[in-house]
């Protein structure tokens, strides 16, 4: 996969040719010191020795001197294709969710692409604990989690449909049948997917600031 970042005023795009590219990803307050990230002991694969590749794209742009970076994610036990970027990988703002894995255990996978898990609690099933000071609560179709830093993740269906970050900055994923298509802050769109009009997969990502992340496959 190739993806290009360009700006409308230019006439060029910068290249960015993702291979075998291991990054780190650190959000301040919603991963915490010592997060767990699948392939965090050995580059290039995760826990289970599996193929794992993680890189930065981008960065969106939420409020005045604060950005959300844009991550995706590779892994080769991943059998979902991506209606973004197809089988395999994941757009981790867009495909944040959250999974139960067990009768009381859940993983949710942040939108920074790393991954935290869950627990019930000894008195209720539908209030969950996990590390570093993280809640959360279920009702109904809803899932929502906290921490005291004042990130707040909720899911809807298991998918994330709100983000509310430090300084009550609340982005919204707008879908369209069931797929995040655009993440807004109040009125204003900040990130956005455009599709082939042929194929229907996504083509490119635009942001407010007027560049563009041209997603062309070549696997």
């Amino acid at each position: 996969m190739r993806i290009c970042i360009c700006d409308s005023s230019m006439n060029h795009c910068a290249k960015l040719i993702l291979l075998l590219v291991t990054m780190t990803m650190v959000v301040p307050g919603l991963t915490s010191a010592r997060p767990k990230l699948p392939g965090s002991h050995f580059n290039g694969v995760d826990e289970q020795g599996r193929v794992l590749y993680c890189a930065k794209i981008g960065d969106l742009e939420v409020g005045d001197n604060v950005t959300f970076p844009i991550h995706i994610m590779f892994k080769s036990n991943w059998s979902a294709d991506s209606p973004y970027l197809g089988k395999g990988w994941r757009l981790m703002l867009f495909e944040s969710r959250i999974e139960r894995t067990g009768e009381r255990s859940y993983r949710l996978w942040q939108p920074d692409g790393w991954y935290r898990d869950f627990g019930c609690s000894k008195t209720s099933d539908t209030l969950l604990n996990s590390t570093a000071g993280w809640k959360g609560e279920i009702r109904g179709d809803t899932i929502t989690a906290w921490n005291p830093s004042g990130w707040k993740l909720i899911f809807t269906k298991n998918k994330l449909s709100t983000m509310i970050m430090p300084g009550d900055i609340r982005l919204d994923l707008l879908t369209r049948f069931g797929i995040a298509e655009e993440v807004r802050a109040g009125g204003t769109g900040l990130l956005r997917v455009e599709r082939d009009s042929i194929t229907g997969r996504v083509k490119s990502l635009l942001l407010r600031d007027g560049k563009k992340m041209e997603i062309i496959s070549i696997l």
